[in-house]
């Protein structure tokens, strides 16, 4: 019993006052900073997550580009659905509603974009003025690039980097004839 007293004795400040408020003190302002780096960790992983699902998007739009020869096709002709709907097979728990563009260009042999390109929108419409001619070739590297809008749901990390973040997922394959 005598231990608990003296115990008691020796957290009592000078002025009579106790020292018990100042951990909820200090618990009330640090919770506010954990919560946001919490929330932070959280919207890292699913800008990762979005990050690797439309890469593989891509990959599963540029091998059936690959598969189905797209190079050696009709210029004039419309093959782009085969590919949309590999990508959207792909993209799975992202859906279609955020994705802004599919682009299916011809590809340099460093993978970077040539110029000759046939843009998708989300519901795989063409919204590309003309069909690209030089994507019809041998020995042509074809690629996919899908363009994705994330929000950002993160309280004050939207006011540092936006309300939305631009993700791009691309993948480039040799078709072969």
């Amino acid at each position: 019993m005598r231990s608990i007293a003296r115990w008691r004795q020796q957290r009592v400040l000078a002025g009579g006052r106790r020292e018990g408020g100042q951990s909820l003190v200090e618990f009330a302002l640090l919770f506010p900073i954990i919560v946001l780096l919490v929330m932070g960790l959280l919207m890292f992983g699913i800008i990762f997550g979005v990050q690797i699902t439309l890469t593989e998007a891509a990959a599963a739009g540029a091998r059936q580009a690959a598969v189905e020869n797209y190079s050696s096709r009709d210029p004039w002709e419309y093959y782009d659905q085969t590919i949309y709907d590999a990508v959207v097979n792909a993209l799975g728990w992202l859906g279609t509603d955020n994705i802004q563009t599919i682009t299916i260009y011809a590809a340099n042999s460093d993978g970077s974009m040539s110029g000759a390109k046939d843009v998708l929108d989300a519901d795989g419409n063409d919204i590309s003025l003309a069909y690209p001619n030089a994507l019809r070739g041998s020995d042509t590297y074809i690629g996919v690039e899908v363009t994705y809008r994330q929000e950002v749901f993160v309280p004050f990390i939207n006011l540092i980097i936006g309300d939305e973040i631009i993700l791009r997922g691309q993948r480039v394959e040799m078709i072969r004839q």
